[in-house]
């Protein structure tokens, strides 16, 4: 039964990677060039550290064991794991840069999508209006945009995402938008 379960998991992901979507996710990393950067040359020298592995453990065997040259052995198993930490660091740092980049790009899709149901019909509840219409609604209720505790603190949003109002149009007495999609909504039914 486990078998059935791994050849399933597998199964999920055979899709391939297409020209448009490669381009899709070359413009979302574009803001984020500095992090993909240090990314792919954290990679990099994780790799490079691989294969020095690789040419210290034959220098292990030829040198050190075959020979039997104890005080070449020491110093090479000291560099192997001087470079064993320095790895260490390298991989921890891809991993970071991994998930900081992930976040950043979420949270930019999110934003994207609020932005995009905020100028279709969704966004104003259903009403079909015209620009200027649709600009005085705006005015009345004041613009939302996607916010966060980090867009407050200056720094760059990452946590979770809240609606706030831009305009203290409700504190003035002007009834919310929400409050006009209840009055719809009462008189469809």
């Amino acid at each position: 039964m486990s078998d059935e379960l791994i050849e399933l998991e597998e199964e999920e992901h055979t899709s391939q990677l297409t020209a448009p979507v490669f381009k899709r996710i070359v413009s979302l990393l574009k803001p984020h060039w500095k992090w993909v950067v240090g990314f792919l040359i954290t990679i990099m020298l994780t790799s490079i550290m691989d294969a020095y592995f690789t040419y210290l453990n034959k220098q292990i065997v030829d040198v050190g064991i075959t020979l039997k040259n104890r005080p070449a052995l020491m110093h090479i198993a000291l560099i192997y794991g001087s470079f064993q930490i320095v790895q260490a660091g390298f991989v921890f740092t891809f991993i970071y840069l991994a998930g900081v980049l992930g976040e950043r790009v979420q949270y930019d899709l999110r934003k994207m999508l609020f932005n995009h149901l905020r100028s279709t019909d969704l966004g104003r509840g259903g009403y079909n209006l015209g620009d200027h219409e649709h600009q005085h609604l705006a005015d009345l209720h004041g613009n939302y945009q996607l916010e966060t505790s980090a867009d407050r603190l200056g720094g760059h949003p990452r946590d979770g995402a809240h609606c706030s109002p831009v305009s203290q149009a409700d504190s003035r007495g002007i009834p919310s938008l929400a409050s006009h999609k209840l009055k719809d909504y009462r008189r469809v039914q």
